[in-house]
């Protein structure tokens, strides 16, 4: 799911399904705030790059593939 690899507020936002308004919110946000958008994917890079290594994804793929 999603909310397994984004941490709302600090590598991008979540939002529940119908909340059209919040989600046009954040992203209005995002086009105006160079600073946030700057913050919120440095701290998704450094995310991506502790938790989700190459050999850890393709264990998991090897994983998935025997089930």
């Amino acid at each position: 799911q999603v909310r397994d690899y984004v941490a709302h507020g600090r590598t991008g936002y979540l939002h529940p399904p119908g909340a059209e308004t919040e989600i046009a919110a954040d992203i209005i946000r995002l086009l105006q705030d160079v600073d946030e958008r700057q913050r919120l994917g440095g701290a998704a890079w450094e995310h991506v790059q502790t938790n989700f290594r190459w050999d850890w994804l393709a264990e998991r793929l090897e994983t998935a593939y025997l089930e």
